[in-house]
């Protein structure tokens, strides 16, 4: 099969994926987002060719792109793309019952929670890095205490779902508190290079977009904003880049952003320049992913990385783009090299259905608002099997089983409580007309009545 008659197969399966997310469930959009984020790096080699110049790739701007027709990273993306579509049709509707009721989704105490959560993580990260976050001179040195840095890393995820939550979010205090931890994480990546500060402008962006679509309106004193934070958030990426190359901290930002501004005015690219930088660290997978398919990496070393457990990582060196030693290989790469069309299916297939059943059961939750967790892990899932080895893509899938194992285990709960609690949510709910009103005078009458009839008898033996 050639790499076209692939390509357009892969395209059946991703507006598969896509119609069964509309019309049937909608949590068949994370097996689709997985799909989609596969067949565009299928289409990386001609934005690798005019992004590659602009230096921000990790990658030398001599190494090219091979032919669509002729790659063999191709036929890795579209396989990988096929399996993840196929994947929505094992996601199953929500039944009629199992729907949670309109007041089992309290966003108020999980926003208040989420604030807090991004709060607590920013202070762990600043204590983490130490005095070196405040002012740097090399990119990822650390004087503090580096346990606690790591350990803060669930402060993005945190930051990431309290932009969610200000588009449903119906308390002003709430939003305003929401928008201002998750700021946090725009300006501790920032300070620290970390390419994570792009993920909180760009995301906002996105959803002020979608709330225009789905009110069907155009408002431009809305729109001007979210244009605004998408530069923001391409040109944050510029700035981190030119951060791991001078000194940066909170307090260098400044002195990092007018460095950054000052090369993009001298850039022959002008405005173009931080959009090429931001595009070609993303496509810049598909070269990679070329080389990964024919280093043939042993599928022991790839299987081995799968542990989880600290101290069983195989040698780093054994999945390097030599000689460039510092660039990982690619996961979906490696994986296609070693186990062909058919593993790429069934693995690509499995990263799907874990995060479509996931969202699956949290939709079926009282944490319906958390649905959306699993398509973030999906997107990060999709970037790191693109661009970095197996250890890294292992990581987060043993953290996505725990997420399914989680939901599952809050779906079932919800539902045994639901049955117990069903006659008085109804009651609570129901509308005061007459039928409601007569229905609850039979129960006060047939539950007084029996007590003075048992009353009677009583008298009525004691007195003969």
């Amino acid at each position: 099969m050639t790499n076209v008659q692939l390509f357009v197969l892969a395209l059946i399966s991703l507006t598969v994926a896509v119609w069964l997310s509309v019309k049937r469930t909608s949590a068949a959009a994370a097996p689709a987002v997985l799909a989609a984020i596969m067949l565009l790096l299928a289409l990386g080699g001609p934005l690798w060719e005019w992004s590659r110049h602009s230096g921000y790739s990790g990658l030398p701007s001599s190494v090219p792109a091979v032919a669509f027709s002729a790659s063999k990273a191709v036929p890795a993306f579209l396989w990988a793309s096929i399996g993840a579509g196929l994947s929505a049709l094992l996601i199953p509707p929500i039944p009629a019952q199992a729907l949670p009721t309109r007041k089992v989704a309290p966003s108020r105490k999980l926003s208040i929670a989420v604030a807090i959560v991004s709060a607590v993580a920013f202070v762990t990260l600043v204590i983490g890095v130490g005095p070196s976050f405040f002012k740097n001179d090399s990119y990822l040195y650390s004087d503090g205490i580096l346990f606690l840095a790591m350990a803060s890393w669930p402060g993005i995820l945190s930051g990431v779902l309290g932009v969610v939550l200000t588009a449903w979010e119906k308390d002003r205090r709430l939003r305003i508190l929401l928008i201002a931890t998750s700021a946090l994480w725009f300006i501790g990546p920032l300070s620290s290079g970390s390419r994570m500060a792009c993920a909180v402008p760009i995301l906002g962006s996105l959803l002020m977009f979608f709330n225009e679509i789905r009110r069907r309106r155009l408002h431009l004193a809305l729109i001007a904003p979210a244009v605004a934070l998408f530069v923001t958030g391409v040109f944050a990426f510029s700035v981190v880049g030119n951060a791991r190359a001078m000194p940066h901290g909170l307090l260098n930002v400044p002195n990092v952003v007018q460095a950054t501004a000052s090369d993009i005015a001298n850039s022959t690219d002008s405005i173009l320049e931080p959009a090429k930088e931001l595009v070609a660290s993303v496509v810049v997978g598909f070269p990679i992913a070329e080389e990964s398919v024919h280093e043939d990496v042993d599928i022991g070393t790839l299987l081995g990385n799968a542990n989880p457990l600290p101290g069983t990582a195989r040698s780093a060196d054994l999945e390097r783009y030599w000689p460039y030693s510092w660039v990982p290989l690619s996961f979906a790469g490696e994986w296609f090299g070693a186990m062909g069309c058919v593993g790429q299916i069934l693995l690509f297939g499995i990263m799907g259905w874990i995060f479509g059943f996931a969202m699956h059961n949290l939709q079926r939750s009282r944490f319906r608002l958390m649905s959306f967790l699993p398509l973030g892990f999906v997107a990060m899932v999709g970037v790191l099997s693109i661009e970095y080895s197996s250890r890294s893509v292992w990581r987060i899938l043993s953290l996505s089983v725990i997420l399914l194992i989680a939901s599952y285990l809050v779906r079932e709960r919800t539902n045994k409580g639901r049955s117990r609690d069903m006659f008085r949510e109804t009651r609570d709910e129901q509308p005061p007309n007459a039928i409601g009103n007569l229905e609850k005078s039979a129960f006060r009458v047939s539950s007084t009545v029996e007590v003075p009839n048992r009353a009677a008898m009583t008298v009525g033996q004691r007195y003969g």
